[in-house]
């Protein structure tokens, strides 16, 4: 008697609603949209299980990466860390994964097989690039380069650049100049 009474007690609260119809049950909720819709905090002790996913927050800058539930988060690469600060886990991604997974990481600096500008948002001006995207190399604003004595394949220098090397210099392929090259 004592158990039936408060179950009536917790219904007529809105503590507890059955939506029979539609089997689906409510805490703290009239109207449950879930199989189990809980309105406020929920206690788990032990092992919280979701086979389809979790709906969680993950930002990006300030921007939110997400778009819906979540199996897994699967961090690759070396150096990866993470730290727990209250409910946020903080992230840092090593490197050897920018520009496509190509660049590697030296006791000297840094290496890639991919073309790449400095002090640049982008190198992907048509003046730069040329026709089919060919530009191989560094566009640089200021500073010191070394580099071989020899070009190959299809290189391009647009109007407004000038391309420089140490000579002598071998060219194994083809150069189109419409700015200026000079070997020094």
């Amino acid at each position: 008697m004592g158990k039936s009474r408060r179950t009536a007690n917790l219904v007529s609260l809105n503590n507890i609603f059955s939506d029979k119809d539609n089997s689906k049950v409510g805490l703290g909720s009239t109207q449950p949209t879930s199989k189990l819709n809980v309105s406020g905090d929920a206690i788990v002790s032990g092992v919280m299980t979701a086979t389809g996913g979790y709906n969680l927050g993950i930002n990006s800058g300030g921007t939110s990466i997400t778009s819906g539930p979540l199996t897994k988060l699967n961090f690759i690469g070396v150096g990866n860390t993470f730290k727990v600060n209250g409910t946020i886990v903080d992230v840092s991604i090593s490197g050897n994964s920018g520009a496509g997974g190509t660049w590697s990481t030296y006791t000297a600096g840094i290496a890639t097989s991919k073309s790449i500008g400095i002090n640049t948002n982008t190198i992907d001006d048509s003046d730069l690039t040329g026709v089919g995207n060919s530009f191989k190399g560094m566009y640089i604003s200021n500073g010191m380069m070394i580099m071989d004595n020899q070009i190959n394949g299809s290189h391009y220098i647009g109007t407004n650049f000038n391309g420089l090397m140490a000579g002598p210099v071998t060219i194994n392929g083809v150069l189109s100049v419409d700015g200026n090259f000079v070997v020094v």
